[in-house]
């Protein structure tokens, strides 16, 4: 969705004719998971160690999501002239839960590698902030677009 909706080049937004799948971002990303576990294994790490890396970092992604939803759904109501006390308080509690679940983790400290791994998500996380306010700066018509494609139709075949 987000190269039919210009965040990323146009090209990982197309989809294959017949599968309509995303394939030419399945290519890069598939032999990038691939590429990072072998690259552990042959480091000697246990394959579970991977495991627990990768679904903590991934974990972290889960969290920051919920808590925009939360955020966009204040946003949302509030814009849309909807009462929304409950959506604050629901909003409220899944920020402080999400913010709760995070410092759990870091705090204290664990032992490595676990204790670099937020680290490394909050450094992604400001490659992606960077990127949106680049996007915002220097291509603001692009940000009209997102969240308005429609997955069901077949725009970006091929």
């Amino acid at each position: 969705m987000m190269g039919k909706e210009g965040i990323v080049p146009e090209r990982f937004g197309r989809t294959h004719e017949t599968h309509l799948t995303p394939h030419r971002v399945l290519l890069i990303a598939g032999p990038a998971a691939i590429v990072l576990d072998v690259i552990l294994l042959l480091a000697g790490t246990h394959p579970m160690d991977i495991v627990v890396w990768v679904d903590t970092y991934g974990t972290y992604g889960y969290m920051v999501a919920y808590a925009l939803v939360a955020i966009a759904g204040i946003v949302y109501t509030k814009r849309a002239g909807i009462p929304n006390r409950l959506v604050w308080v629901c909003a409220v509690v899944a920020v402080v839960a999400m913010a709760y679940v995070f410092f759990a983790n870091v705090w204290p400290v664990p032992a490595f590698p676990i204790n670099v791994i937020p680290y490394i998500f909050v450094a992604t996380m400001l490659l992606a902030f960077a990127r949106f306010w680049w996007i915002r700066a220097n291509r603001p018509e692009v940000l009209k677009n997102v969240g308005n494609t429609h997955t069901e139709m077949l725009e970006g075949v091929g």
